[in-house]
């Protein structure tokens, strides 16, 4: 974490001043917690595996 852990707000601060694409501003289907947590559900050994890696 020393070795590169100063970096990681950086990261928040990059993403914060990035702008959101126009395809994305125009979507009109904003994803609900209940989806999300679906997702998660339905896919828990994808997101285990990529996790673990």
């Amino acid at each position: 974490m020393t070795a590169w852990g100063w970096r990681v707000p950086f990261l928040f601060i990059i993403r914060r001043s990035l702008r959101e694409t126009d395809e994305f501003l125009a979507k009109k289907h904003r994803w609900s917690m209940g989806e999300i947590a679906r997702s998660i559900g339905q896919n828990w050994g994808v997101m285990l595996a990529a996790w673990a890696w």
